[in-house]
C-alpha cells in the first residue's frame, strides 16, 4: 500500500480501518482504481501547465496590443453602438489631439465642429444599419489652414465600433502638388486604375475633347481606336507582370469623331493602396501629319521622276502623231470622212499632251502661267474625262450658259479644280448614288455687297457651282475641310489634298470657295473666279494663216521619224532644210559653214552631246545664231536656263505644224542680237542644203 495514491489511502482507511486485511480478491480493483487517480493527477497537471502559458500568452499578448494601441500614429476611438465614446488613445501633434479625460463618456459627435459631428452620426448610423465599414474624410480648421483628415468606422463582434482617424495632411498635399505639376506638364498624364481613368490632366481632355467629368470613373479603353485596343491590353499586361514596356503608339477617337495619334510610356504604381497604371502621352497628330507630307513629298518627287521619263518618249510619240495627222490635213482635195477621221485623231492628240502636261505640272509643282482663257470647254473636258469613272447610279447635269465667259488663269489649275470637286462629290455618292449638277453662271458683286463672307472684292465673277446629293458634312467638321490632309475618306480613301488644292487655287486668282452642306441631304460647293473683260485669246484658238517663209534651217533629232517630219513640215512652210541625226554630226555640218543657216532647231536629250550643249558651241561661234530647243521632257533645261544659254525659245513637244510655224516665225523675225551681221561666207547652193 505504499504506492497507492493518497486519495484513494484514505477512502480505505474508513473501511479497513479496524486492522482488517485486504482480501486478495480486491487487490486487481484497487490497483485499476490507484492508476486512475494518478492518470487524473498527471492531466491535472499538464491542464495547469497549459492555464499558465495561455494566461501568460494572452497577458503578452494583451501588453503587445495595448503597446500598439498607444504607439498608434492615428486618433483610436471605442465607441458603443450609439456613438459614445468608450475609450481613446490620441496622437499626432497637439492641434490634431482631443483631451482623453474630456472625451471619454461624449458621443463622438459632440467632440467635433458641428458639421463634422454631424458626418460622424451619419456614418455610425450606416454601420449600424448596413453592418459594414465606413469611411469619410473632413477637414479640420485651424492654424496654417487645419488638417485634412479621413476616418475609417469598423464594426466590432462585442457590438463596438472602432474609429480611426487619420491625418492625411501631407498626402493631400502631395496629391496637389503632383496635380499641379501634372496639369502645368507639356503632356498628358493620366491614372488608370481596374480601366477606368480616376485621374486626367487638362492635356487628356484636350486630346480626348471631353471634361474632366466625362473621363472619369469611365473605361480608359473607350476613347481608343477599336483598333489599337488590342495593343493598349497587352502593354498593360505585361507592365503589370513586371515587364519593361517601350513608348508606344496608338490611336483615339476625340469628341468630333476625329482620329488623333499619341504617343504614350506607362508604369505601375500604387493608389489607394491598389495597383494602378500612371500614364504620360504626347499628341503627335501634327507630327505625324507632317511626317506625312514629307512622305507625300518625296512620293511626289518620285512620281515626277517617273512622270518625266515616261512624258519624255510618250511626247516624241505624240509629236509624229499629231505631226503626221497635221499633214495628212493638209494635203488637198481629202475625203471628208478622212478629214473627220483625222480631225479626231488630232483633237485625242491634243488632250493626250494636255494630260501629260497636267502630270508634269502637278507632279513637280511648278508655277502656272496664266493667260486668258475660255473657262467653259475646260469644265466640259473635264466633266468628259470623270465621266467614265463614275457609277452608273450618279447622274450628271451640266448647265454652262453661253461659254463665252473668260477668266485669267492656267488651264491644267482650272481642270484641277473641276476634277477635284466633282470627285469629291462623287465619293459623297459613291454608297447610294445620286446626282451631280454641274453649272457655271454670272456673278457681280456691287460696291454695296462688297463685305461678302468670303471678302470678295466689287466685280465680276464666274461662279463654279458643284452640287451633291449625298451624305453631306458634319457641322463639327465643316471649318478644317479646306485643311491640307484633312480627310474623312479612311488610310486608302483619299489624301485630303483635293479640297485644299481647289482653295488655293482660287484664292490665288482672287476669288473664294463656299461650302453648303447638311447631313444626309448633301453638299453644295461654289467657286468664285474674277472674270476679265475683252480678253484675247490665246494665238492657238485663232484661225490666223499658218505662217512660212524661205530661210535656211538646220534641224537635228536623234529619232530618224522626227527629223522625217520637222523636214516635211518645215519644207511644206517654205524653208529650206538641212537635216541631221546626230548632234556631233550636225556640230560638224554647222562649223562647216558658220553663216550657211539663219536658224538652228535642236532636240535636248540626245547622245554623245545633249541639245544644250550643242547650242552652246554653236554660239561660241556665231552669239547672234537664232536657236529652237525642242524637249518632250528634261529636268536638265528651263526657261530660265534657256535665256541664260541665250537660246531664242524653248518649245514642248509634240507641236503641230501651227505651233511650230509659229515659233520658228517668231524666232526668225526677232531683231538680231548682235549690231553687225558678218558676211555670209561659204553658202551652198540651195539643192546642197539637205545633205
Amino acid at each position: 500500500m505504499d504506492k497507492m495514491h493518497s486519495l484513494l489511502r484514505r477512502q480505505l482507511k474508513r473501511y479497513v480501518d479496524d486492522g482488517r486485511v485486504i482480501p486478495d480478491r480486491w487487490h486487481g480493483f484497487i490497483g485499476a482504481v490507484n492508476d486512475a487517480y494518478r492518470q487524473m493527477d498527471r492531466d491535472r497537471e499538464m491542464l495547469e501547465r497549459s492555464l499558465e502559458l495561455s494566461s501568460q500568452e494572452l497577458l503578452q499578448a494583451n501588453a503587445e496590443m495595448r503597446a500598439v494601441f498607444h504607439a498608434f500614429p492615428d486618433l483610436l476611438f471605442q465607441t458603443d453602438l450609439t456613438g459614445r465614446i468608450l475609450d481613446y488613445q490620441a496622437a499626432g501633434s497637439a492641434d490634431f489631439r482631443f483631451d482623453k479625460e474630456k472625451a471619454i463618456g461624449r458621443q463622438i459627435c459632440e467632440i467635433f465642429p458641428a458639421g463634422i459631428g454631424k458626418t460622424f452620426g451619419e456614418a455610425i448610423a450606416q454601420i449600424r444599419k448596413t453592418g459594414t465599414m465606413a469611411s469619410l474624410e473632413y477637414d479640420l480648421p485651424g492654424p496654417d489652414g487645419g488638417k485634412a483628415c479621413e476616418a475609417r468606422l469598423l464594426l466590432m463582434r462585442e457590438g463596438k465600433i472602432i474609429i480611426i482617424v487619420r491625418d492625411i495632411t501631407e498626402r493631400k498635399r502631395a496629391v496637389e502638388l503632383y496635380k499641379t505639376l501634372a496639369d502645368s506638364s507639356q503632356a498628358g498624364v493620366f491614372i488608370v486604375q481596374d480601366g477606368r481613368f480616376i485621374f486626367a490632366n487638362p492635356h487628356i481632355m484636350k486630346y480626348s475633347g471631353h471634361s474632366e467629368r466625362e473621363l472619369l470613373g469611365n473605361y480608359s479603353l473607350a476613347i481608343v481606336h477599336p483598333e489599337d485596343r488590342a495593343l493598349l491590353r497587352e502593354s498593360a499586361i505585361d507592365m503589370l507582370k513586371g515587364r519593361r514596356t517601350n513608348p508606344y503608339e496608338y490611336r483615339i477617337i476625340d469628341r468630333t469623331r476625329q482620329t488623333r495619334r499619341l504617343i504614350e510610356t506607362v508604369r505601375s504604381i500604387t493608389y489607394g493602396g491598389r495597383r494602378a497604371i500612371l500614364g504620360n502621352t504626347m499628341d503627335i497628330t501634327q507630327r505625324y501629319e507632317m511626317e506625312r507630307v514629307i512622305r507625300q513629298a518625296q512620293k511626289m518627287d518620285s512620281i515626277g521622276t517617273l512622270a518625266g521619263g515616261i512624258a519624255h518618249d510618250f511626247n516624241n510619240i505624240l509629236h509624229a502623231v499629231m505631226g503626221y495627222t497635221d499633214m495628212a490635213l493638209a494635203v488637198p482635195h481629202l475625203d471628208d470622212r478622212l478629214r473627220s477621221y483625222l480631225g479626231h485623231i488630232n483633237k485625242a492628240g491634243e488632250r493626250a499632251r494636255d494630260l501629260v502636261k497636267q502630270i508634269l505640272t502637278f507632279s513637280r509643282q511648278k508655277e502656272q502661267e496664266r493667260r486668258p482663257i475660255l473657262i467653259a470647254p475646260i469644265v466640259k473636258e473635264g466633266v468628259k474625262l470623270l465621266k467614265s469613272s463614275l457609277p452608273a447610279t450618279i447622274r450628271i447635269n451640266l448647265s454652262i450658259g453661253d461659254g463665252s465667259t473668260m477668266v485669267l488663269a492656267d488651264p491644267t489649275q482650272i481642270h484641277q479644280v473641276v476634277v477635284n470637286l466633282c470627285t469629291n462629290a462623287a465619293h459623297a455618292m459613291r454608297e447610294k448614288g445620286g446626282v451631280l449638277d454641274i453649272r457655271l453662271d454670272d456673278e457681280s458683286v456691287s460696291a454695296s455687297e462688297a463685305q461678302h463672307p468670303l471678302d470678295l472684292a466689287e466685280g465680276d465673277y464666274v461662279k463654279l457651282t458643284v452640287r451633291d446629293t449625298g451624305t453631306g458634312i458634319d457641322p463639327a467638321i465643316i471649318d478644317r475641310i479646306f485643311d491640307p490632309f484633312f480627310t474623312t475618306k479612311g488610310p486608302d480613301g483619299g489624301t485630303g489634298l483635293g479640297l485644299s488644292i481647289v482653295y488655293g487655287i482660287v484664292r490665288d486668282y482672287g476669288g473664294g470657295v463656299d461650302v453648303a452642306s447638311e447631313p444626309g441631304r448633301g453638299t453644295t460647293v461654289t467657286a468664285y473666279i474674277p472674270l476679265i473683260e475683252n480678253g484675247e485669246l490665246p494665238a492657238a484658238l485663232k484661225s490666223d494663216p499658218i505662217p512660212g517663209g524661205k530661210e535656211r534651217i538646220l534641224f537635228v533629232d536623234d529619232e530618224a521619224e522626227l527629223v522625217e517630219l520637222g523636214s516635211v513640215m518645215l519644207d511644206s512652210l517654205g524653208y529650206q532644210t538641212a537635216v541631221r541625226t546626230s548632234s556631233i554630226e550636225a556640230l560638224e555640218a554647222f562649223m562647216a559653214g558658220p553663216y550657211r543657216y539663219d536658224l538652228v532647231i535642236t532636240d535636248m536629250t540626245m547622245p554623245n552631246m545633249r541639245g544644250d550643249q550643242l547650242a552652246a558651241e554653236i554660239l561660241k561661234v556665231r552669239p547672234d545664231m537664232p536657236i529652237i530647243l525642242c524637249t518632250g521632257f528634261s529636268e536638265m533645261i528651263s526657261e530660265a536656263k534657256a535665256r541664260n544659254i541665250g537660246l531664242r525659245r524653248l518649245i514642248m513637244k509634240p507641236l503641230g505644224k501651227r505651233d511650230l510655224a509659229r515659233a520658228v516665225r517668231d524666232v526668225l523675225d526677232e531683231p538680231s542680237r548682235m549690231d553687225c551681221t558678218p558676211k555670209k561666207q561659204g553658202m551652198p547652193p540651195p539643192d546642197m542644203l539637205r545633205s
